[in-house]
């Protein structure tokens, strides 16, 4: 089993887990939104989890469709920040409601990849 695949059955239920094809316009605006906004989730590309992939594959009509995002036990297709919210809010457990206002900057800025041509947070 891979990495993401024991990370994925480890977090199921906990945080939001955001699937996406690396450039992908819409994976990558969801992903930033909720970084700025502190909401938390898990990023994993479809190549790095296959049965990750192969479950967005089967409840897209089998299309890897960028984001998709599992969360609370449910589904979303090309959600927006605001609908990943909701859902997280709904859940039970340590990542509800109030959990990401208790992630700081640093925390969430950490997690993003560095650009290039952008100064890093060392810089």
């Amino acid at each position: 089993m891979t990495d993401y695949g024991r990370l994925r059955r480890h977090m199921t239920n906990q945080l939001p887990i955001v699937y996406y094809k690396p450039g992908c316009p819409f994976g990558i605006r969801l992903r930033v939104q909720l970084l700025l906004r502190g909401v938390p989730f898990v990023g994993v590309r479809f190549r790095d989890d296959p049965s990750g992939a192969a479950q967005v594959r089967a409840i897209n009509s089998g299309n890897e469709i960028s984001p998709t995002v599992r969360v609370n036990g449910r589904w979303l297709t090309n959600p927006g920040w605001r609908e990943v919210r909701a859902a997280l809010d709904d859940s039970p457990g340590p990542a509800r409601k109030g959990r990401s206002q208790t992630l700081r900057q640093t925390e969430t800025w950490a997690s993003l990849p560095a650009v290039k041509g952008l100064p890093t947070q060392s810089e």
